[in-house]
């Protein structure tokens, strides 16, 4: 055998160390590419689009929808209620019902009011950059689900970037009047947040009730936050926008007798009844 010539089985070892290596590296990329997959949950949604809203695509239709009273049965796993490491838990002592877990790294507080019959919850990001916040509230006077929104849509433009431009991305508003409950909902952009303000409003006793939510995040974190926590916070609460809640679960005192809500209320026999007056 020629000087630095290999025998026979030193390239068959070769040989099969090279297959080896090859199969290896094959499981490797693949592995890569799954992973790349799994790390990027989102994706499937990117072709998401919304009948009432062109405007935007992805995760932002499919919340747009489920606010307005059109949940998406072809995308189920976003109604889903704890996704997520659980940070905390916070309950409305007013309203008990008004109760949810919220994810790590972010806090719940509760918000009352009695001067506006206010109860709600608000939660945010212990950075201070996205927030989700439900709240019912009672004014003197008759006001449009509109109005009521435009005022929501200024008072969070206020508090997390005053003096920024304001773009209305998306607006849907019901003819006031025509449902038990009207209803305005926008999608709106402004100082890189972008957020989903949802309205309904009851006029009962003089008075306008509305039951606000707002979900608001950075624009390029939006679709991530609608998916892990807003989709969550809102489905534990129950339907979104395009709900209605039963007469002794909806924080009102509908019969006027200075009494809100099971079990407050002795006329209602559960919080699904749909009826104060017994």
């Amino acid at each position: 055998m020629a000087p630095g010539a290999l025998s026979e089985v030193a390239v068959k070892q070769r040989v099969s160390f090279l297959l080896v290596a090859l199969v290896l590296t094959t499981l490797m990329v693949a592995c890569g590419a799954a992973g790349t997959g799994q790390q990027d949950p989102l994706a499937r949604f990117n072709g998401a689009r919304s009948g009432s809203c062109a405007s935007v695509t992805g995760l932002a239709a499919l919340y747009w929808d489920y606010m307005n009273g059109l949940p998406r049965v072809d995308y189920p796993e976003t109604i889903r209620q704890v996704p997520f490491d659980i940070g905390g838990w916070v309950t409305n002592p007013v309203q008990p019902l008004y109760s949810l877990v919220y994810p790590a790294g972010w806090t719940g507080q509760y918000l009352v009011d009695p001067g506006i019959q206010q109860t709600g919850l608000h939660v945010f990001r212990q950075d201070g950059h996205a927030l989700w916040h439900r709240r019912n509230e009672t004014m003197a006077g008759t006001f449009a689900a509109s109005v009521v929104a435009s005022a929501v849509v200024q008072e969070f433009h206020n508090l997390m970037a005053p003096g920024a431009a304001l773009e209305v991305v998306c607006s849907l508003d019901s003819a006031p009047g025509q449902l038990q409950f009207d209803r305005s909902s926008r999608i709106v952009s402004f100082g890189g947040y972008v957020a989903n303000v949802s309205v309904q409003t009851a006029y009962l006793a003089g008075g306008t009730t509305s039951f606000i939510q707002v979900a608001l995040a950075p624009d390029n974190e939006y679709g991530g936050f609608l998916y892990f926590v807003a989709f969550p916070l809102t489905a534990q609460m129950g339907p979104g926008g395009g709900g209605t809640e039963p007469e002794c679960n909806d924080g009102i005192d509908n019969d006027g007798d200075g009494l809100i809500d099971y079990p407050n209320d002795p006329q209602c026999s559960s919080p699904l009844d749909d009826s104060e007056a017994g």
